[in-house]
């Protein structure tokens, strides 16, 4: 019993530095790389017209099986085409299922740059599974994708 509980503790504090060291932020924006003297190689394309989300997630679920799949009986799926600088916003505003921690750090990408943001939650009651993709919408390149599983904070108590 003990060594299970040490192996759940050691896995929980792997994940958490894991997470925490991917989702990163400065006081939770995205900073202008134009302004950190980095050569950009995602451009903005705001101007560029590209297909709609759901045909390109019907492209991508159909393909090898490796990248980004929906739960099939997910509580909350969100399939949106949005400028790279609007990731923040969508993931902080999904109610319940927000996340604040979470922050998207591709390096050399405009924050004007097209991408398809890809979330799928699912909720287990006493856990919340979740999966991202954020795939660049001129190349369709997964840019950057993870999964989680987080405990459900009880209503009514304090964290």
């Amino acid at each position: 019993m003990k060594k299970n509980l040490l192996t759940l503790i050691m896995f929980l504090v792997t994940f958490s530095t894991i997470y925490v060291t991917t989702h990163a932020t400065t006081n939770g924006k995205v900073q202008s790389i134009e302004k950190q003297n980095i050569e950009i190689k995602y451009k903005d394309n705001s101007n560029k017209n590209f297909e709609k989300v759901d045909s390109f997630y019907s492209k991508i679920k159909s393909s090898d099986g490796t990248s980004y799949h929906e739960f099939p009986d997910a509580t909350v799926n969100i399939r949106k085409k949005i400028k790279y600088k609007e990731i923040g916003n969508v993931v902080n505003n999904l109610g319940k299922y927000s996340d604040p921690s979470f922050s998207s750090k591709i390096p050399n990408i405009s924050p004007d740059r097209q991408v398809y943001l890809l979330i799928s939650i699912k909720d287990e009651g006493e856990y919340i599974l979740s999966k991202e993709a954020i795939y660049d919408a001129e190349t369709q390149v997964l840019l950057e994708s993870g999964e989680g599983r987080k405990l459900k904070k009880k209503e009514g108590k304090a964290s």
